[in-house]
Formats: C-alpha cells, structure tokens, sequence
C-alpha cells in the first residue's frame, strides 16, 4: 500500500490538570505540500517554522503551508543539492544543512543559501556528503564526514579538520550518520566501520568497536542514532540493536529487539529520550534477557 504519511508535526493539545496530557497528529502528505514523502531530518527554529529535509528539497512549514527550497543549477544562492542529511541552527538564526553535494548554511536575514566549499587534507571527497551537522555550545560548527570531523568557526571563518582511524567506507549513504555533542563538551561521532569520540581539549579520539567475541562491546559498527539523557547516560542506535554506554564506568550494555538470543537486534534510527526508541520495531531484550 502506498504510503503517504511520513512527516508528522505533534502538537500539544490543552487538558485539565488531572488527566494525562493528550496529543493531536496532524499530517502532512505529499498533497499538503511537502515536496517529498522520505522525510531525512526535521527542525523547528528559533522563530517557530518547522523546517522538513527530504531526498528532494528542504522545506518549511508555518503551520499552514510548506515553502520548498530546492537546487538550481543556475543559480548559487540555492542549496547545492536536494537531497538533505541535517539541519541545524546556530545562535544568530541562520541554518547549517546538509546535502549530498556539500554543507551550505541558511543566511535568515538575507533569504539565501551560501555553499560552504573546503578541503581536508585526506583526500577523496568527503565533504561532498556532510551525513550530520550540529551547532556546538560555543557556536562552532560540527560536520560528520568519516573518517574526518571538521570544525567551523564561524568568528574567522575557518575548518580546522581532525582525522580518526576509522576505515573509511567510500559508498555514498542515503541517510544520515549523526554526530553528538554531550554535556561534557565531548564529541561523539558516528560512522558505518564503528563509533568514536573526540576531545576537543586534548584533540585526541577514543573508540567503540563491535567484537563478537565480546558482549561488553556496541552491538554494530554501523551507528545510525546518538543521544544523552537527562542522567548523562548515551544512548547509541546501529543497525542491529540498541546500546547503552555509562561514561562513569565506560561500560556497553547492548539491547536487541525482537529475538532473545542475542541476534538480529534491528535497526534503531532515533533516540529521543529513555522511555521512547523512535523506529524500533519488536520487543526490547536485554542481551542475554
């Protein structure tokens, strides 16, 4: 069956104080606007818009209507692909998205998009496909390409750039592959040959690597989710299972769905809080539960 909903916006429906809170779905198909049905990533900003990236145009929506922005070959203020990894929003209002040919940053005052065009010193092509952006606390700009993690700073308008030893996998990825900044200020960095962290006092990268011969390692090297709770406790999505990893004790505590010996974990694409896995199907099991 044809799907036509995948890109909801929830919004909080008014209830009386003693009864649970009770939530509205409203859709928003292909035929309400929106210029794609796969929905990559979605952000609300600082101003209310909820802006919706798809494998064809960036879109924002007031509440009522979608505006569609799109690649246009002949003309450089546009996006420099359709196709969008992430988006994100720094502290003056401005966007930083990413396309599958490129980073470009949103500039909200003047309504246009600059293309972000650098280099590393590793070669290849990696910052045609920027598979996560995220604004840091201090206002740098993150940008996942691994085996590189590239930096922003936006006061000199500058990369640095800080190559791991991940192995780098050259096929190009339809979906994002997230990057994190925790509480601490550590950084955690995503990729499909395993996971790693970054700390940006000492530059220095530590890594989480799948091994079977070893439950107390991240149940794939294929990371697709990241996200800390409120107790500092990150949650790591792959594509065969769900993972737990306590900072205090530098601990790997795997979840599988759906079987209870220990295999075919499936794929945890969002991580939204403890209690919610976001595109989990199944019944959560311990490892060995």
């Amino acid at each position: 069956m044809r799907r036509v909903i995948l890109f909801c916006v929830t919004l909080l429906a008014a209830s009386h104080a003693v009864r649970p809170q009770q939530y509205l779905f409203v859709n928003y198909p292909i035929e309400k606007g929106l210029s794609q049905s796969v929905v990559n990533c979605v952000l609300q900003d600082s101003r209310g818009y909820i802006w919706a990236g798809t494998q064809n145009g960036l879109n924002r929506c007031d509440g009522y209507s979608f505006r569609i922005y799109s690649f246009n070959p002949a003309d450089t203020t546009t996006l420099s692909n359709g196709w969008i990894y992430a988006i994100d929003e720094d502290k003056r209002g401005n966007l930083w998205i990413g396309t599958k040919n490129g980073l470009n940053q949103w500039l909200s005052k003047e309504k246009r998009f600059r293309r972000m065009k650098y280099a590393t010193t590793y070669g290849n092509n990696l910052p045609d496909y920027p598979y996560d952006v995220k604004v840091a606390r201090d206002g740098s700009v993150m940008v996942n390409t691994p085996p590189v993690l590239s930096i922003y700073h936006p006061e000199t308008d500058t990369f640095r750039h800080f190559i791991s030893t991940l192995p780098y996998d050259g096929s190009v990825k339809d979906n994002r592959i997230p990057l994190m900044e925790d509480h601490d200020g550590l950084i955690w960095i995503g990729s499909t040959r395993g996971l790693a962290t970054f700390n940006r006092k000492s530059n220095t990268f530590r890594y989480f690597m799948f091994s079977r011969e070893n439950p107390g390692t991240i149940s794939s090297n294929y990371i697709t989710a990241l996200y800390q709770d409120c107790d500092g406790t990150i949650w790591v999505g792959t594509t065969d299972g769900l993972n737990l990893i306590d900072k205090r004790t530098n601990t790997v505590v795997r979840y599988y769905i759906g079987r209870r010996d220990g295999g075919g974990g499936g794929a945890t694409r969002s991580v939204r809080s403890r209690a919610t896995f976001t595109g989990i199907s199944g019944s959560g099991r311990k490892a060995g539960g």
